[in-house]
């Protein structure tokens, strides 16, 4: 049991760091307000999976006798209680402001009180815990840290709830869909964890497990099959058009360099545009390096940034903010799509 759970962790993990990722490629192309805090959350998501991990390994493998390991026990709750402390806080600050991005904003003074006041709260109450433990009192800090843990999904679940009531009358930079999407995939999620202890005490902590592990998979399944299929559709995210032959021109792009340009800013890899193009992969990139010394770049990242900035991205079905501008071109007939 103790290794199945730690092989799901150990996956859930990785999965978390992948998918964080894959929503910072898109965070790099199209500058959308809610993948910044997305990929934050991905990534506390990923050290929380560590933090339950450490749990359910040191609790079988540290000793709970003998004073050769006291302080190697101490040590180590001292520092799990920090990381789960850090890995929940910032799961949830990171998580309401991906839900404010959605309309474009961060979070309001009023929607800060109550994860400062949270935070704040269980810091005390952890400080006051250790102080307890170590003079052998209690077990104060048990009781906090498993009341925080709570405490913190049921917010999350209680504020997806509230966006999704009233996503109706809610204006969004991204479709309205593709965010009642991203709601009810994730409260379906948290809901069943909060569940599952319930339901199933028996086998409770390995229906946890695979749950928050298949939690990881959801960036990828929402991204490819809910936000990218119907961002195209959002007249809210209509922009000015500039062309990309402006910015070909302005830095003195070659035909061949401006079509590459547009398949780099597709999000195509080399070995895709060079597919399409029935040229080498060698010759991509030695286009791709053209490009990138001429508009005064390093990296893809930059790129897109540089073309966001200069009021210029790519037409594709996935959108840019409503304060970027969209490329009006023809696509290349052999650029991969």
């Amino acid at each position: 049991m103790l290794h199945v759970l730690v092989g799901l962790y150990i996956i859930g993990a990785l999965l978390g760091v992948a998918a964080a990722m894959f929503v910072n490629h898109y965070r790099l192309i199209y500058g959308l307000p809610f993948f910044r805090p997305f990929v934050r959350f991905l990534m506390y998501f990923s050290l929380l999976m560590l933090v339950l991990l450490s749990t359910y390994y040191a609790s079988a493998n540290l000793e709970q006798d003998g004073s050769s390991q006291a302080t190697l026990r101490v040590l180590w709750a001292v520092c799990n209680t920090a990381l789960g402390f850090v890995a929940f806080s910032g799961w949830l600050v990171s998580f309401l402001q991906v839900l404010s991005g959605f309309e474009g904003t961060g979070l309001t003074p009023a929607s800060r009180l109550l994860p400062t006041v949270l935070i704040a709260g269980a810091g005390c109450s952890y400080v006051i815990g250790f102080a307890l433990a170590a003079g052998g009192t209690g077990s104060w800090l048990r009781w906090s840290r498993d009341l925080y843990n709570l405490a913190v999904p049921a917010l999350l679940i209680v504020a997806m709830a509230e966006r999704l009531r009233r996503s109706g009358r809610t204006e969004f930079v991204v479709p309205r869909r593709s965010v009642r999407a991203f709601l009810l995939m994730y409260l379906s999620a948290y809901v069943i964890a909060f569940a599952l202890p319930i339901v199933f005490q028996r086998s409770a902590l390995l229906l946890l497990a695979l749950v928050l592990t298949a939690t990881n998979v959801l960036p990828f399944v929402w991204v490819r099959w809910s936000f990218l299929p119907e961002a195209g559709a959002a007249p809210a995210l209509a922009a000015r058009r500039v062309p990309l032959s402006a910015i070909a021109e302005r830095h003195s792009l070659t035909e061949r360099e401006a079509e590459i340009l547009e398949c780099v800013l597709k999000g195509s890899s080399n070995a895709e545009i060079a597919a399409a193009l029935s040229i080498s992969v060698g010759t991509v990139k030695n286009h791709v390096y053209n490009v990138y010394r001429k508009m005064g770049v390093r990296t893809r990242g930059q790129l897109h940034r540089y073309v966001r900035e200069a009021g210029a991205a790519p037409r594709t079905s996935a959108p840019t903010p409503a304060s970027s501008a969209t490329v009006s071109v023809d696509r290349p007939r052999s650029c991969p799509s």
